[in-house]
């Protein structure tokens, strides 16, 4: 079977205008380098605005970070640059390295957590991916779009059973919402039970195909399964 990345890449919000100035009641920052910092970091800013990568990620880099804001917004600015230029694993490791900082406003930490499971499985880090949106699901919960990558990561490290059991999941959660599974995903538990040789799984994904795909070739699947027809009919 040839996987296929299900869903697509989700950009990190632009920086927003900010200083790196210390947290809250840190007194321990001197505030000449604080100053300085912010003046870099509204240079960045600008110079991303403007598409200007070079400018950005030089001034990113002369900023002396001093508290955890700091590497956060510098890891940032570094993310979109790798970004914009095709470097996945670039843009992968700031973002693991903005997340290890602990800041970052939730909303934007949704997205960037979203953002590094797929640049981890489009650069074929199976196990990083497959880490990245267990980390996710820690913080934010469930998320049907990001179970599929999960699988997907999974299966892709011979991991099948435990493909197909997020599967499962996936579509029992997607059924409680109303919510339709996507072929593809129904495909890629079939294959999943199908390489953990799970006969009952095989019967429960062949079932699923039919009742929301219910196409020729999924019936006469299904039909032969049961034994209702002979393979080929």
């Amino acid at each position: 079977m040839t996987l296929r990345l299900i869903h697509g890449f989700l950009a990190i919000a632009l920086l927003s205008p900010a200083g790196a100035s210390a947290l809250p009641g840190d007194t321990t920052v001197n505030e000449a380098t604080g100053s300085k910092n912010a003046d870099l970091i509204k240079q960045a800013n600008a110079a991303l605005a403007r598409n200007d990568y070079a400018t950005a990620l030089a001034a990113a880099r002369q900023v002396q970070a001093q508290t955890p804001a700091d590497t956060f917004i510098v890891q940032q600015v570094v993310a979109h640059v790798s970004l914009a230029r095709n470097d996945f694993v670039g843009a992968a490791e700031a973002l693991e390295a903005m997340h290890a900082t602990g800041e970052g406003a939730s909303a934007d930490l949704q997205v960037s957590h979203r953002t590094l499971a797929q640049l981890r499985y489009q650069t074929k880090d199976f196990a990083k991916s497959e880490a990245a949106v267990l980390n996710y699901r820690k913080r934010f919960g469930y998320d049907i779009d990001l179970d599929g990558l999960l699988a997907q990561s999974q299966y892709a490290q011979n991991k099948f059973a435990d493909a197909a059991l997020t599967i499962r999941g996936l579509v029992k959660r997607a059924e409680d919402a109303k919510q339709m599974p996507s072929e593809p995903v129904l495909e890629l538990w079939l294959a999943s039970e199908f390489k953990a040789t799970n006969p009952t799984g095989v019967y429960d994904a062949r079932r699923a195909l039919v009742k929301y795909y219910p196409t020729e070739k999924h019936v006469r699947d299904f039909k032969t399964l049961r034994g209702l027809t002979k393979p080929g009919e």
